[in-house]
């Protein structure tokens, strides 16, 4: 698939298409496109990130097969500066869509109840918020899927937006702020989302919630978890660091660990350089 990305469709060896313009079939999909008609290969690689993270989260938390809840097998496979995500086949289609939406939001699915409380038990161990998508009430994010499959059997899939976004706001008073679709990819992470004192909303901060009268209150929830993020936890990481390095390499980085630890702004070290935004 990768290796045929470049050539005109009847001269590929498998059927191929851009992210969010068509698919790639039913086995494989390309993430190279990601945001608008903007082209940028890190942002979609970063959204394929999050897909399978959250996946993984899922499985480790055992949640889904407490619930009799089954997801797909997922990989990556970064090659020749592409990345491609596989996922096995499922006896789904859009028939079977009873939770979420395949539509980017344009028809919204809670239809069972007993499978609407699964993954409410799934979503509420998550520290996740329920709101609004167009008047449906649903847990996670509005695109998340879930299927009543023909074999009788509860699928859930597309994890890729599962986190909520950090926020635009309190990000854009620290950093700067260029990518206008920012919070599709730049996610808080499980750890920060399921020990915050709240859930979180995982639409927060995008046109999901346009209808959801809750709509200030959960940006507001998400405002303070960024904010807890970059003012203190951040901070605080950067300080041990600092104090690390002065005990074990001595006076070398004394003077760095006290400007860091008496809370002067400079030097700091910025979530980029500690890496802890996904």
């Amino acid at each position: 698939v990768l290796t045929d990305v470049n050539l005109s469709n009847h001269n590929r060896r498998m059927d191929g298409g851009l992210t969010g313009d068509h698919s790639m079939g039913n086995v494989t999909k390309a993430d190279w496109v990601y945001g608008g008609d903007v082209q940028n290969n890190g942002n979609a690689m970063k959204a394929a990130a999050h897909e399978l993270r959250s996946l993984a989260r899922l499985i480790d938390a055992g949640d889904p097969i407490r619930e009799n809840v089954f997801v797909p097998l997922m990989t990556l496979v970064d090659y020749r500066g592409f990345r491609l995500t596989a996922v096995s086949v499922l006896p789904v289609s859009r028939a079977t869509l009873c939770y979420g939406s395949d539509d980017a939001g344009k028809t919204v699915r809670a239809d069972y109840a007993a499978f609407n409380n699964k993954l409410q038990n799934i979503f509420k161990r998550m520290n996740l918020k329920q709101h609004q998508v167009k008047g449906v009430k649903i847990y996670s994010c509005g695109d998340i899927e879930g299927h009543w499959g023909a074999d009788d059997r509860l699928y859930l899939l597309d994890f890729a937006r599962l986190y909520p976004p950090e926020s635009p706001l309190i990000r854009a008073m620290h950093f700067p702020v260029t990518e206008s679709r920012a919070v599709f990819y730049k996610l808080l992470r499980p750890e920060l989302v399921g020990k915050f004192a709240v859930p979180l909303c995982s639409d927060a901060w995008t046109n999901w919630i346009v209808k959801d009268p809750e709509w200030p209150q959960h940006n507001e929830e998400i405002n303070k978890a960024t904010k807890k993020l970059v003012e203190k936890i951040i901070p605080r990481l950067a300080n041990d660091q600092l104090r690390m390095l002065a005990e074990r390499d001595g006076f070398r980085y004394v003077n760095l660990w006290r400007t860091g630890h008496n809370g002067a702004s400079s030097p700091r070290l910025g979530p980029s350089q500690l890496g802890l935004h996904a």
